[in-house]
């Protein structure tokens, strides 16, 4: 490929990704926020389109297609797994409101795993992509816990179990084996760039403010500190300019 269209998808790409992050922050303003267009199912199914063109320029769409199918059948298997035996994440149920269900899992949440993997291996590598699912979880699973789904285990984190973190950490893990053993490759290899960087960081804060809405400052504050201090750890020791990243690809 040549090194102009290289840079031309790279640039679509990451503008098309963080004005997704401008759309979420617009649904932060007080006339938007009750609009269905800013809804959590609005919001995730558009997360979805979103990293599936981004992927698609920035990584092939035969690359992308394996990392959507990857992640849709790890997430699927272990959310069917937990449902039904409490491992990895620990029991709970769906409720109605994410729409049609492929047995007790709604359709599209396990599209969810491979959108945000994308942007968590985007902005450190394939390993240490887990660290930052988790740190993700953090804010919005004890809010949308309230809702979307019920624990029917004992929970010690704002309603969410430990075990509900483990086995993020777990799933993702998988997921970035599997992908290490086809000798996955993602556009920088290991190196953090600053847009994957900025939509982490902004994505997080996002979900902060989300959480002090509805009374869950804690876990929102307790979230956006990791992921403060993960996104200082990837810029200093893995950030790796834009010019360079493109020699990777």
């Amino acid at each position: 490929m040549k090194m102009e269209n290289m840079k031309d998808r790279w640039k679509i790409a990451w503008v098309v990704s963080l004005l997704y992050i401008v759309y979420i922050f617009l649904g932060q303003i007080p006339q938007l926020e009750k609009s269905p267009l800013f809804d959590s199912m609005m919001v995730s199914l558009l997360l979805i389109i979103v990293y599936i063109v981004s992927s698609i320029l920035l990584i092939g769409w035969k690359k992308s297609i394996e990392l959507i199918a990857l992640g849709w059948i790890v997430g699927y298997s272990m959310e069917f797994l937990s449902i039904n035996t409490g491992i990895p994440f620990g029991t709970y149920y769906y409720t109605a409101a994410l729409g049609p269900k492929l047995g007790p899992v709604p359709v599209f949440i396990p599209f969810l795993w491979s959108s945000l993997f994308f942007y968590a291996m985007e902005a450190s590598s394939i390993f240490l992509a887990p660290f930052l699912m988790v740190s993700f979880d953090l804010s919005f699973d004890p809010r949308y816990s309230r809702e979307l789904w019920h624990w029917t285990v004992p929970t010690q984190y704002f309603g969410d179990p430990i075990s509900n973190f483990v086995g993020w950490f777990f799933v993702s893990f998988i997921i970035a084996f599997i992908l290490y053993l086809t000798n996955f490759k993602v556009n920088v290899r290991g190196k953090a760039i600053l847009p994957a960087l900025v939509f982490y960081i902004m994505f997080g804060l996002d979900n902060t403010i989300d959480d002090v809405k509805v009374g869950l400052a804690e876990p929102g504050i307790i979230s956006i500190s990791v992921m403060a201090v993960i996104f200082l750890i990837m810029f200093l020791t893995r950030y790796i300019p834009y010019k360079k990243s493109l020699e990777f690809s």
